[in-house]
């Protein structure tokens, strides 16, 4: 349910109001989770126990849901009670398993895979559907969405046999080749970690892409939406502990003063982070990470402390340390932020799909009508009045976001899913290394005046591949100007505007999109470039 005010129908039809003057009045849903000092889910609570509030200032809460699993959806509103009110019944669910690139121990894979297995026997309702991404691989895909539980057990037991301990993976080249030339390095220390903080950066930006266009892609399904990630080393600053915690032992090769890993050397991914977890907290998406193992601290079976032992070639423990505080701040942010939970180590993977189960089983609905500027994140907080002993998750954020981020968003989306919508008709052509967009003439909304006929659109483009980092933007408003006397033969006409892209050699995926500034009609298509 939505109500858009009186302004935003009129920017729509003559656009002489600035977007981030609109208003928007909707209905936000959202969902709560309540459990106690011991992590139980507490039910039974009702409308009046809860408390939102938005930006710091309480809300009505119009509309309010029990749904538990194990009893009927019971289910209000800020008004009494309606007789013979039906019970609620859930929109179907979807979950995505996000399984990155890891080196697992047999019982590990073994233990994640009976874990996901006997959350989907439980969690799994008719209508409910789920998908397993596999970032590091060329088939992103691979489960598209789908019901039946046997092919979701079989792309899970594939991700796992792919997870087997290997020397030649990505955080494991990464972290034993910088052992291996840091011990070399002489006076070029500096010169080794920016080296192997440039090949953590491209690895994780990456993933971060990918993980972006999850969330970008789910975020217009209804209902409840699931993101379990499951990853070796996510860090917020790839490459940050390269440039910390040298081994004593090769102090005359570290830096040239005590604040040289301080000079921009890592690139900083936390802004990159935030947005992903702001996307999925305002489409309602939850997210929920697992670090089954991480970084070992040497060869297998014995812990190494020290870098004084001949020929020794494991980590350095603190370094492991700061490695696992990087990846947190990822994980803290994604969870935190949408609602979700954490955890770390193979101890906790029966745990984390424990949670997922009993967190789609047992919550409440709150609903409330927000208002606020079009691209203008408000706070989100949920109490229990009168139970400080009781803990609250939900998603921290509500916005509603402009036709320009709403496109980018779902060109994002584009380049791991088909593009869903192109009314403009548009159509992406590979040149060498520049992409032309052809937009048709005719389909875009033009307004005449003093003998012109005038459109005005924007392009919105993002690409990635195997070795390139991922780049998304927007160009600058483009404004189409023909003169009425040879209107009738340009409107059959495809407007034709260039990108340039300056990319390394292998396979790209592009999508681009256009948005009519004035009709707010859109479109989207999307390429593969090899080079």
């Amino acid at each position: 349910m939505k109500i858009i005010a009186a302004v935003a129908v009129l920017l729509a039809q003559t656009q002489t109001v600035p977007l981030s003057e609109v208003i928007d009045v909707r209905l936000h849903n959202v969902d709560v989770i309540v459990t106690d000092a011991k992590g139980n889910h507490v039910p039974g609570l009702r409308i009046e126990d809860f408390e939102l509030l938005e930006n710091g200032t309480p809300q009505e809460i119009t509309n309010f849901a029990e749904y538990s699993d194990s009893a009927s959806a019971v289910s209000s509103s800020s008004e009494p009670p309606t007789p013979g009110l039906q019970p609620l019944t859930p929109q179907p669910r979807k979950f995505v398993l996000f399984i990155d690139e890891m080196n697992l121990h047999p019982t590990t894979r073994a233990k994640f895979a009976g874990s996901v297995g006997e959350m989907f026997n439980r969690a799994l309702r008719d209508g409910d559907e789920a998908m397993v991404v596999r970032p590091a691989e060329a088939e992103k895909l691979a489960l598209e969405f789908t019901s039946d539980r046997a092919a979701i057990r079989a792309a899970i037991a594939k991700a796992m046999q792919a997870s087997v301990f290997r020397a030649n993976s990505p955080k494991e080249t990464e972290d034993r080749l910088f052992e291996r030339e840091i011990e070399g390095s002489g006076g070029s220390a500096l010169q080794v970690a920016r080296r192997y903080a440039t090949r953590a950066e491209r690895r994780v930006a990456q993933r971060l892409a990918n993980l972006r266009a999850v969330v970008a892609a789910l975020a217009e399904s209804p209902g409840r939406k699931i993101i379990v990630m499951v990853t070796e080393s996510i860090p917020a600053q790839p490459g940050r502990e390269f440039f910390i915690r040298l081994p004593s032992r090769l102090e005359a090769a570290t830096f040239d003063a005590p604040a040289d890993h301080l000079r921009a050397d890592y690139l900083d991914l936390s802004p990159v982070i935030t947005e992903i977890a702001r996307i999925a907290s305002s489409k309602g998406i939850t997210i929920y990470c697992l670090q089954p193992e991480y970084a070992r601290l040497s060869a297998p079976g014995s812990v190494e402390t020290k870098h004084d032992r001949p020929g020794y070639g494991g980590y350095d423990t603190l370094r492991v340390f700061d490695q696992l505080d990087n990846s947190e701040q990822t994980m803290k942010a994604l969870t935190e932020t949408t609602g979700g939970k954490w955890f770390r180590g193979d101890t906790r993977v029966d745990d984390a799909f424990r949670q997922v189960t009993l967190d789609v089983q047992s919550y409440y609905s709150l609903a409330y009508h927000g208002v606020g500027a079009v691209d203008e994140p408000r706070k989100l907080a949920v109490r229990v009045k009168n139970h400080p002993e009781l803990h609250v998750r939900t998603r921290g954020e509500v916005i509603r976001k402009s036709p320009r981020r709403e496109l980018s968003d779902r060109v994002v989306a584009s380049l791991l899913y088909p593009p869903s919508h192109n009314a403009l008709g548009i159509a992406a052509r590979v040149s060498g290394t520049d992409l032309d967009v052809l937009v048709p003439i005719g389909n875009l909304t033009f307004t005449q005046d003093r003998g012109v006929h005038r459109a005005s659109f924007t392009v919105h483009y993002a690409i990635f591949g195997e070795r390139t980092d991922f780049v998304s933007g927007v160009e600058p408003e483009q404004v189409v100007e023909i003169p009425d006397a040879k209107w009738e033969s340009a409107r059959l006409q495809p407007w034709t505007h260039t990108l340039h892209f300056n990319v390394r050699k292998g396979p790209h995926r592009l999508a681009v999109g256009v948005l009519d500034s004035t009709s707010q009609e859109w479109g989207i298509d999307a390429v593969t470039l090899s080079r």
